[in-house]
């Protein structure tokens, strides 16, 4: 009898069908009474798991999307705070905080790392903006260091919503599928023992095969339809995720075009002002008034 072997990681919702297969082909047979407990038992342990998997899974699903939560969060008040910096100060002091809160980069870049570099660069901004000419952009480094402190907390939960989930997988999931493999093996050599001692055919099937070719044989019209349904849904959210992409990709390469179009601007100023100082400077000897 071939018994197939689940691998460690072999998802439990699939690992109680195996055994709901198994119990139903054993229930019929006289010898198997204890075989049946043991089963029963491990499918009662199954549901447990796939309980606890199921809160953890949540957990750090949750985790992910306050994440996403505060990172958009931080993303506003960024581009907030590049905007009211614009708006109320000008010359050296506003381009000087822009580029020490900002790094030289275009803010639409700049808070584009989900909580990577941009999180670290913000770190920054309390004391930056603590020294900050604007009684309001003192207020707003207050704002920034109380988001901080709340992403701080929901990386934490993350982190730890992400072990508690690696820790399951490792010490629960995996010995358990491990224990399943070890009492189908004993079944299926009990299995074979009936057949040797009665002359009835052990190798009755009590295990389904981790094959698809069951699938390959009761393919419909309706199965095929829902299988192309769900190819184009993939391909829709792919699509999407290509077109996000590429509109960052021109935003980045439009916001790069336009930095250094003004640097070349400014460099072009700069040597017209030398220019200048220089004919200004000639002027001045010829008239006398050095």
């Amino acid at each position: 009898m071939q018994i197939p072997t689940m691998s460690a990681n072999y998802p439990l919702v699939s690992v109680r069908r195996e055994l709901r297969y198994t119990l139903v082909r054993l229930r019929p047979l006289t010898w198997a009474s204890s075989q049946l407990l043991a089963f029963e038992a491990l499918l009662k342990q199954c549901d447990t798991l796939i309980a606890q998997e199921t809160k953890l899974r949540d957990g750090l699903e949750d985790a992910e999307a306050q994440l996403d939560q505060v990172d958009g969060e931080l993303d506003v008040l960024a581009l907030y705070i590049e905007k009211f910096i614009r708006a109320s100060m000008g010359g050296g002091p506003r381009d000087l905080l822009l580029k020490a809160l900002f790094q030289g980069l275009a803010p639409s870049r700049f808070v584009r790392p989900q909580l990577g570099e941009e999180l670290d660069h913000v770190r920054t901004w309390p004391a930056l903006l603590a020294g900050a000419p604007l009684a309001k952009l003192v207020a707003l480094g207050t704002d920034v260091e109380s988001l901080l402190k709340r992403i701080d907390t929901v990386m934490a939960t993350h982190a730890k919503a992400a072990s508690d989930m690696a820790a399951f997988a490792l010490n629960v999931h995996g010995p358990f599928v491990a224990k399943v493999n070890g009492e189908r093996q004993s079944l299926g050599g009990e299995a074979m023992k009936q057949k040797r001692l009665d002359g009835s055919d052990g190798d009755i099937g009590l295990f389904r095969k981790l094959t698809k070719s069951r699938a390959k044989s009761v393919v419909t019209l309706g199965s095929i339809d829902g299988l192309i349904h769900e190819a184009e849904a993939e391909l829709a959210v792919l699509k999407t995720q290509k077109a996000e992409l590429e509109a960052d990709a021109k935003a980045e390469a439009e916001a790069l075009a336009e930095r250094k179009r003004k640097e070349a601007e400014l460099q072009e100023l700069r040597k017209q002002e030398a220019e200048a100082k220089e004919k200004a400077k000639a002027l001045r000897s010829e008239l006398g008034l050095n």
